[in-house]
């Protein structure tokens, strides 16, 4: 199945690209893999591959190691195909990586309540340090701008494609 990450946010980047690439790179070891992606997907994402690369080893401490999606039909689980694809702002797709298998799912919940972010995985409510860790862990700088980025509340799954586990 697609999992389509978008490049931009408004004018904004979010170098989810580069991030999934760094993960399978760093955290699942396929720099192999990836070598007949690296061209096309630097051109995708406004760059040539040297600069592109470089972006990948900058960011191997900030890797995109899982994303989640609301899932509604439940069609994500152990197993699963994932085929990497990125939405630029024209609304053009590329496929950036190779197929790999979804490691595993978990339920997820944030709400925003009083001012304070909640965040429940697999039933379980997490710590404000697990819920930084975790938007870190999904691309972003903090648990605020992945709310944002989700327009408020969000129920659904976490899709890992690394062996990580809350």
């Amino acid at each position: 199945m697609i999992l389509q990450f978008k490049t931009h946010v408004g004018t904004e980047p979010t170098h989810f690209v580069e991030k999934i690439t760094a993960s399978l790179v760093f955290d699942l070891s396929l720099g192999k893999e990836l070598f007949g992606y690296i061209e096309g997907t630097s051109r995708f994402v406004g760059t040539n591959s040297h600069k592109f690369k470089e972006r990948v080893t900058c960011l191997s401490s900030k890797t995109k190691k899982h994303t989640i999606r609301k899932d509604k039909k439940d069609c994500w689980g152990y197993g699963a195909n994932i085929h990497f694809e990125g939405l630029n702002q024209e609304n053009k797709t590329h496929r950036f990586a190779p197929v790999i298998q979804v490691k595993s799912t978990q339920k997820i919940k944030l709400i925003r309540e009083n001012g304070s972010f909640q965040l429940s995985i697999d039933g379980e409510y997490k710590s404000r340090n697990v819920m930084e860790e975790f938007a870190k862990n999904d691309g972003f700088n903090s648990i605020e701008e992945l709310y944002e980025f989700l327009k408020g509340d969000f129920e659904g799954k976490i899709i890992h494609w690394t062996y990580l586990k809350y």
